[in-house]
Order: structure tokens, then C-alpha cells, then sequence
């Protein structure tokens, strides 16, 4: 199929091209959602693009623009309208955060791909795999906060939802050949993934320093470095508006809190800053350290293990769900997802009948009823 062919879409930024989405989305019963937002080049990431395919046309929604789109959202929010995503838990997060919507009435196409056991599941392989058409993913990282947009990023926003109903149809087919259970597993996860609370994206500068990959390994000094260093940037960021690594890098982050250089010459040796970066924040960065080491080391906190009862039992339900999982030819996650299995693997005491395991609340009847008593089973293995 020759793309280049295929109508650029229309985008949506005064309310003449608002009502001809709206009057296309009042001729569906489903459509086809995705958003773009800017994580690689703000230090905040915002929904920059809405893609909308409804009654057969593209549109690219700007929310940039200052255009009133709640009746857009009202829409989203309505349960009896299927709103088509793919890997829809981050888009929804987005929209959640930015506009205040809950979006309702979900499908999901890689929810669909993974109860069927596919391991390719972008929507590109996808695509390919269901519908023989290659799309072009050069715009991955582009910055959707520019405008006007570019042809170029027009046409990779547009594939995005493009070819999403069609390829939910040949999803839904396969899985119409599955058992009671897939059907189960698919609505269970779209409930999961529609009432999902919390935000990834937001940041706490006070405590993710410690997430640093070597913050772990460091002493007390350095972990202290490490923060004040790492506060420094978070601030530079957020006043420039860049991602954090564009100022400096983790990598070098920790080589500072690490090695403790005192002068820009020590800065730049065997695997410390390029000088580039040293003649830039050189002597701030020698301000930071010698602050820091006046101040208090900050101790190592001791990781909360669970206990052996508890390790014993994640242990064999994880075991369990791998082999549920390959027997049914779908995802692990979506016989128990890692909260499910955790806080099941946490209870004290473990249920011994399928009335205790159903008032844990961890699990769904059917899933009580499907999988109950292997789970049981499980958990006299692990008091074993």
C-alpha cells in the first residue's frame, strides 16, 4: 500500500474543524485514539497532539492551540462510544493529568495481542503482521511541541490510528476463536488499565535521586554528592524547560558524587565529564561538591526485604503463571499481573479455601473459579 496516497489528515485547531470532528465521531460507534507528547525535549511533558480516526478520516486535535476541546473529552468520557487505543495506559495517564479525563469505553490493541500470545506487539509489527502495511516510525522522537507541524510528522501522527479499527477487527477475530476465558482476560485487563491511578511522570526531586542506576553502591559522602548535584540539575531543567539529561547526564551525575574531583583539570579525566560540559558548569559543579561536603552523609537506607514465607511464595506463583500462561498461549501478566501476584504472595495467612481466596479481593469470581484451586495448590506448595 502506498501511503503517500492515503489523505493527510485534518487538523483540528478552530471550532469549524472541532465540529467536523464531532460530527464524524456522532456517525461511530467506535474510534480510534492516540496522543503525542514531548517527553525528549521539555523537562515537563505535556500532550502536544490528540489523533482522532472517525467515520474514515484522520484528524490531528491540537491541543496547543487554546481551542475549547471538551466536547471532545465528553465524548472520550462516554462508555457507550469504544475508543481504540494501542498500549493505551500512558495515553491515558496523559490525558488524565493534562485535561482532567477518564477516558471510558476502552479497547486495546496490544491488550488483544498479548491474550493471544504474540510477542511482537508494537503497532507497527502489528500492522505489518495483520494488515501487510510497513509504516514509517522515523518521527519516534520527534519534538510534537513545534509548531506548525511538519508534513513529515503529520503523516507518522496519522498512522498512529490510521489502520487501528481494522486491525482491532482481525484481533477480535483470532480472539473469537479462543476460549471463555481470553475473552475474560482482555475485559479484566481494559478495566485494570482504565482505572489506574497515579502518575509516572511526575517527579520528586528530593527522592529520585536515589533511583540513579550505582546510587545504591555509593557511601554515605557520596550519596550526599549525589543529591545536591542532582538537585542542581532538576533545577537548571526545569528553568530552561529541558529534559534533565540535556543538562548533564546520569553517568556523569554519579562520576562527580563518585570521585569528588577538586579542580575542572580532575573533572575531565579517564571517564569523567567531556570539557565541553567542564568549561560550561565547571565552577558551579566545584561549588556544589565542596557544599556538600559540609553537610551530613546521607545514609544508605536498608531495603525492606519480605519474608521467606513471602519470597517462597511469589517464587512458585510466578512459576505457576509462566507455566498457566504457556499452556494458554497468552501473556503472564494477564493470568496475574505483578500487584495481583504480590499482595497474594504477601497474605498471612495464605487462604485454604476457595471462599478465603475470593475475600482477599486480589481476584475476580471467574479468575477465583478458573484458577482457584491451582492457586491453592501453590500455596501449599510454598508452606511446604
Amino acid at each position: 500500500m502506498d501511503l503517500d496516497r492515503i489523505p493527510l489528515p485534518t487538523v483540528v485547531a478552530d471550532e469549524k474543524s472541532l465540529t467536523d470532528l464531532l460530527r464524524c465521531v456522532d456517525q461511530c460507534d467506535r474510534i480510534a485514539v492516540d496522543t503525542e507528547a514531548n517527553p525528549m525535549h521539555s523537562y515537563k511533558e505535556e500532550v502536544c497532539l490528540i489523533q482522532v480516526t472517525a467515520a474514515k478520516k484522520d484528524f490531528l486535535v491540537d491541543p496547543l492551540s487554546g481551542l475549547d476541546l471538551e466536547p471532545l473529552f465528553e465524548e472520550f468520557e462516554d462508555p457507550k462510544l469504544i475508543k481504540v487505543f494501542h498500549d493505551a495506559g500512558y495515553d491515558l495517564i496523559m490525558l488524565r493529568r493534562d485535561f482532567d479525563v477518564r477516558v471510558r469505553g476502552l479497547a486495546d490493541t496490544r491488550v488483544l495481542a498479548l491474550t493471544l500470545g504474540e510477542e511482537a506487539t508494537g503497532l507497527a509489527a502489528l500492522v505489518g503482521s495483520r494488515l501487510g502495511v510497513q509504516l514509517n516510525k522515523a518521527q519516534t522522537l520527534s519534538n510534537w511541541g513545534n509548531r506548525p507541524l511538519t508534513e513529515s510528522q503529520m503523516r507518522y501522527a496519522q498512522m498512529d490510528t490510521h489502520f487501528l479499527l481494522d486491525l482491532l477487527d482481525c484481533l477480535e477475530a483470532e480472539l473469537a476463536q479462543r476460549d471463555e476465558l481470553a475473552r475474560l482476560e482482555v475485559e479484566s485487563e481494559l478495566q485494570r488499565i482504565q482505572n489506574e491511578e497515579g502518575d509516572p511522570t511526575l517527579k520528586s526531586p528530593e527522592t529520585d535521586w536515589a533511583k540513579i542506576k550505582g546510587a545504591g553502591r555509593l557511601d554515605g559522602r557520596a550519596r550526599r554528592r549525589l543529591r545536591e548535584l542532582f538537585l542542581w540539575r532538576e533545577g537548571v531543567a526545569e528553568k530552561r524547560n529541558v529534559p534533565s539529561f540535556k543538562v548533564i547526564g546520569n553517568k556523569d551525575l554519579l562520576f562527580l558524587a563518585k570521585t569528588a574531583p577538586q579542580n575542572e583539570e580532575a573533572m575531565t579525566a579517564k571517564g569523567g565529564l567531556p570539557k565541553k560540559l567542564a568549561s560550561r558548569f565547571g565552577k558551579v559543579l566545584l561549588e556544589i561538591l565542596q557544599k556538600a561536603s559540609k553537610m551530613e552523609p546521607i545514609p544508605k537506607t536498608k531495603r525492606v526485604k519480605g519474608s521467606d514465607s513471602y519470597r517462597r511464595a511469589a517464587e512458585v506463583l510466578k512459576s505457576w503463571r509462566k507455566q498457566k500462561a504457556g499452556m494458554r498461549g497468552t501473556d503472564p501478566s494477564h493470568i496475574l499481573n505483578r500487584k495481583v501476584l504480590e499482595g497474594l504472595a504477601r497474605l498471612e495467612p495464605y487462604p485454604t479455601t476457595l471462599d478465603e481466596l475470593s475475600k482477599t479481593g486480589f481476584l475476580e469470581d471467574w479468575k477465583v473459579k478458573a484458577y482457584g484451586e491451582e492457586i491453592l495448590k501453590v500455596f501449599r506448595r510454598a508452606l511446604g
